[in-house]
């Protein structure tokens, strides 16, 4: 049974099937002792009774012994011997064939290797003499009933002398052209037929393994000609598919189960051989039980019988399991029924490897190719391999011939070679041009044994000092052919002349300018300033040459220039809003109208909008300051303590608000001050500075009065120090912005009347000191020098210059020294704003 399940239902079948038995006792007849009929004898296959026939038949009948203690046969027969062939008999005989025979050329004449008697059923193999090559085989049988000589002659084919290419590179040579193909005959593809156990006992991790050894088999011949069939087996077989290329085998389909019957899987292969008989056929039986059923060794011998004559018949029996490799007799007795190779694998796990090593040894018939005489191929040309020549030639694509020839004492064919050797080729010298400055250098041959390109240039300098590597060696060509040197990165250093350096300065406006390295760095002041536009056209010169300036190095003017025409932009200022104020900002591109700005800032904090505003009417070339939106913070009311406002003391008692008037006046020092306002973030942070007023040429200083924290809620005014200043007498200029001035040593006090104080501008004068003369102004002009004046103090009046001039000074007396000016006397005038 194949499965357990099946048992009760065979144990109910065989206890229905039992019947009482009915005993019946039968007389045994009375029989004679040692009473039989004669029978008929004859002796086994290829044996024979000396002097009768193979098939001669003998009578033999049983009878009692003589001292009656038992039966016998009789007569005695005569001993059977096995039939032999004799070997002088074959010898002659084999003799007799060549004679008769279509040739008997010495190279073609068959040899009888270890010549003896042989027995019945054996044979002898023919082979070909030394120089004659096995086409078909030939042999010498002992057959029949009674068991003569039977000789089929083999085929000879003259040896010829092999391609010789190893023989060749050993002498660095090739051959110039492939010789002449030997005509093969494709060898066929075989016929493999599986046939698999797929039975109950398979089930599982066995079935598994099967599949996978199968898989190996075929993808270890998947590139043959071979073609396949798959037969399955149990209780009966099923086909898979029949005599289909390897590349289309099915896969194993699920496990079938079943019992174990050799017959039905035999038969069915016995017709699909049948059927495709003209391929060679290999028969692959795999199972892991005993067969169940009976005679199929018949049908094994029947397979054997009909295709052990055809080249390539195998069979391979593969018993897998613990079963069958303790009680491997049943499948050797299949595997011997047709001469075929017994498998055995303890282990499913080793079933892949059996597979494998069967799929391997399993081998296409070839079919052998029938040639002329020995040695009479024609001549090859030969030529040395790449990067090899011919010694005494110059040209490494010449070719020598080579022959094949009869060597008489091996009983070989051979080569004769050409004596001249292939010598490896070099590199040549290297040519000076492909070396660096002052690199020279010599070649140094290669050490024996030579091989191509292994020679060396050994490099020097032929001036300067070397830098970098001494030895570089020849190489092959990235082709293959050919030798060639590497770069040669040799460097002889020699000490740079001196260039020119840095930059001419100034350059142009516009002008940029870059260093040209010299082309010769042993030449001095021979490099260059190659010149360019940042904008603009280039006008003039675009290259400047270093020159020698008495062995210094230096750059000439460049006189180039950049044009860049210029459009026009917005100018004066835009109408501020309050507590503002700003600068024009020029454009970085001159060439696009209207494209200046105008920066604006805030005195009191930052500036609500935009800060920067862009000139207009570039469309129309009209360009003009847009309307400025921008808005500057409100005052803020100081809420930090702060300085109050500062009052300034002089000699004569005399007292001025600074922020009123800002001036005031000592024997011979005039100032005029300048106030700071408060920073209302910040406390105590008002100044005023008191600075002289004749500095541009008396070299006249300053002083500034700071306000300081006197304590954490109040502040107080620094020290009040005055400049030391000296007031030169003689003629002085008029000062825009003139609020008011006092005349040294005098009482009275100039008003600034006109809107500017241009030449020609008329002043009202305040006397101080008198009552009366304060109540009647009089008038000091602004007047162009006609002549240049130098005062006694070294102050210079240019010709042109506006000066002040008083025309009236006596109508206001000195209150302490009661002089009146004199008419010519020109006063120093001192501004505050």
């Amino acid at each position: 049974l194949t499965d357990f399940a099946q048992l009760g239902r065979t144990f109910e079948t065989i206890a229905t099937n039992v019947q009482p038995v009915v005993t019946t006792i039968v007389p045994i007849p009375t029989r004679v002792p040692c009473d039989s009929e004669k029978i008929k004898v004859m002796c086994l296959e290829h044996h024979r009774v000396p002097g009768k026939h193979p098939l001669e038949e003998f009578e033999i009948w049983c009878q009692k012994k003589s001292d009656l203690t038992g039966c016998e046969w009789v007569p005695n027969l005569p001993p059977c011997v096995m039939m032999t062939c004799n070997a002088d008999d074959i010898r002659a005989r084999v003799s007799a064939a060549v004679i008769w025979g279509t040739t008997a050329e010495t190279w073609n004449v068959p040899v009888i290797a270890n010549v003896h008697e042989l027995q019945c059923a054996q044979s002898i193999a023919l082979t070909c003499p030394p120089l004659g090559d096995l086409v078909t085989e030939g042999k010498v049988e002992c057959v029949g009933i009674e068991c003569g000589v039977s000789i089929s002659l083999p085929t000879c084919s003259g040896k010829q002398c092999a391609p010789p290419v190893d023989d060749l590179r050993t002498l660095h040579m090739e051959l110039a052209m492939a010789p002449r193909p030997k005509p093969v005959v494709r060898p066929p593809g075989i016929h493999v037929v599986f046939i698999l156990d797929e039975s109950g006992s398979m089930k599982g991790s066995p079935y598994e393994q099967l599949r996978r050894a199968y898989n190996k088999f075929k993808s270890n011949r998947k590139d043959s000609q071979d073609i396949g069939s798959v037969i399955m087996f149990s209780t009966s077989a099923r086909t898979l598919c029949e005599a289909v290329p390897f590349s289309q085998l099915p896969d194993l389909g699920p496990h079938q189960g079943g019992g174990t019957n050799f017959n039905p899987p035999l038969e069915m292969a016995r017709r699909i051989i049948a059927k495709h008989d003209t391929v060679p056929v290999v028969l692959l039986f795999m199972t892991d039980g005993e067969a169940t059923d009976r005679n199929w060794e018949n049908i094994m011998t029947d397979l054997h019988t009909r295709y052990r004559q055809k080249p390539g018949f195998q069979l391979h029996v593969v018993g897998a399991g613990q079963e069958v490799t303790n009680h491997p007799r049943p499948l050797r007795m299949l595997a011997n029924a047709a001469g075929g190779t017994l498998h055995l694998a303890t282990n499913f796990d080793d079933l892949g490897t059996t597979f494998e090593t069967i799929a391997e040894k399993v081998k296409p018939v070839q079919l052998p190719v029938v040639h002329g005489p020995p040695c009479e191929r024609q001549p090859l040309k030969v030529r040395c391999l790449p990067n090899y020549i011919f010694q005494g030639h110059t040209d490494p694509n010449d070719e020598i011939e080579i022959y094949c020839e009869k060597d008489l004492v091996n009983q070989v064919c051979k080569w004769v070679f050409p004596t001249i050797p292939c010598e490896p080729k070099q590199c040549d010298a290297v040519l000076p041009e492909s070396l660096p400055a002052n690199v020279e250098g010599s070649l140094q041959d290669p050490t024996a044994p030579a091989t191509p390109c292994t020679n060396k240039f050994i490099a020097r300098c032929a001036k300067g000092t070397l830098s970098g590597a001494t030895e570089f060696q020849c190489a092959i060509q990235s082709g293959g052919v050919g030798c060639t040197w590497p770069r040669i990165t040799t460097v002889c250093t020699l000490p740079d002349a001196t260039q020119c350096t840095g930059m001419p300065d100034p350059l142009p406006n516009l002008v940029t300018a870059t260093v040209v390295a010299a082309t010769d760095r042993l030449v001095a002041c021979t490099n260059k300033l190659r010149t360019s536009c940042s904008r603009g056209t280039l006008s003039g010169a675009h290259e400047f040459t270093c020159v020698n300036n008495n062995g210094v190095c230096e750059w000439p003017e460049v006189t180039t220039e950049c044009v860049v025409p210029d459009e026009p932009q917005c100018t004066g200022q835009p109408t501020l809003p309050a507590r503002m104020s700003g600068t024009i900002v020029p454009t970085s591109d001159r060439t696009s109208p209207c494209s200046n700005t105008f920066q604006v800032q805030c005195d009191n904090g930052p500036v609500s909008g935009d800060s920067e505003i862009e000139c207009t009417g570039g469309s129309t070339g009209k360009c003009r300051w847009p309307t400025i939106a921008s808005t500057c913070p409100a005052p803020v009311v100081d809420s930090l303590p702060q300085c109050g406002a500062l009052r300034l003391q002089t000699q004569d008692e005399r007292f001025h608000l600074i922020n009123q008037l800002p001036t005031t006046r000592t024997p011979e020092i005039m100032f005029w001050i300048t106030r700071t306002e408060n920073d209302p973030a910040q406390a105590c942070s008002g100044s005023y500075t008191i600075h002289c007023t004749h500095t541009e040429e008396r070299g006249g200083s300053s002083t500034t009065i700071r306000c300081k924290p006197k304590d954490s809620s109040s502040c107080e005014w620094s020290e009040i120090a005055f400049p030391k200043c000296l007031v030169p007498p003689g003629i002085l200029p008029c000062f825009e912005g003139l609020a008011q001035m006092m005349f040294p040593d005098t009482d009275f006090l100039l008003l600034k009347r006109p809107a500017d104080a241009s030449c020609g501008a008329r002043y009202e004068a305040v006397c101080q000191t008198d009552e009366r003369a304060r109540r009647t102004p009089k008038t000091v002009n602004c007047v162009r020098s006609s002549q240049p004046v130098t005062t006694p103090a070294g102050f210079k009046i240019r010709k042109g210059e506006c000066v002040f001039m008083t025309t009236t000074p006596d109508w206001c007396p000195n209150r302490r020294t009661k002089s009146t000016l004199t008419k010519e006397e020109w006063i120093r005038l001192t501004a505050g704003r």
